[in-house]
């Protein structure tokens, strides 16, 4: 065999094995990403108006405009290396709640009705559910605080104080209650004390 063949089959033979080594690598990412589209957590809820999440997957084109469209910069777009379909729009409402814009720019800006265009009113959003930690609330141990029924949009509605006896029947005191037909989700007082879960049709996650 010439030294040109020679080197011709060898430059062949090196660029063989590159491509298949980056097929096999392409395939590892392509796996990594099939599975991670079918992950989610519960603390990374939907902007307001989200279909059910089947019908959500179904018609979100993942193209951004309602992330584009938040005035607060709440909603971002997952990632090729978060635990949820990628190019989705999300928010996390410990970092970054929603702030419940009355014309609901992130819902006008969907194009294909993956946020439904039926609701009219943010109060109607339904994003996830406020669900008392009474083992850590104040309140519950019988200190005075009102921070999270301040920081609800729709306090008085969607959250209210009432009366509680307290377990040694010593005093009166005030706890918070959240009452699940009023509560949009919205994450206000995620960060405060209350843990902010995702409603899905099997009930809370």
């Amino acid at each position: 065999m010439s030294t040109a063949a020679g080197k011709g089959r060898r430059a062949f033979l090196i660029r063989l094995a590159q491509g298949a080594s980056l097929a096999a690598a392409a395939g590892l990412v392509w796996t990594y990403v099939l599975r991670n589209q079918a992950r989610a957590t519960p603390f990374a809820l939907r902007p307001p108006g989200a279909r059910d999440e089947a019908d959500f997957n179904a018609l979100c084109i993942k193209c951004g405009q309602c992330v584009n469209a938040c005035p607060y910069d709440t909603l971002r777009l997952a990632t090729a290396w978060e635990p949820r379909p990628i190019g989705s729009p999300y928010f996390l409402p410990r970092e970054n709640p929603c702030l419940m814009c009355p014309d609901i720019p992130c819902r006008a800006a969907c194009p294909t009705g993956a946020l439904g265009r039926e609701m009219e009113r943010i109060e109607d959003a339904r994003m996830g559910l406020a669900v008392i930690d009474t083992e850590n609330c104040l309140s519950w141990q019988g200190l005075r605080c009102e921070v999270c029924f301040l920081a609800c949009p729709a306090r008085g509605k969607a959250i209210s104080t009432e009366r509680r006896l307290a377990p040694d029947g010593g005093y009166v005191q005030m706890v918070p209650w959240v009452h699940s037909e009023h509560c949009t989700g919205c994450g206000r007082i995620r960060s405060q004390r209350l843990r902010g879960r995702r409603v899905r049709d099997s009930g809370e996650l």
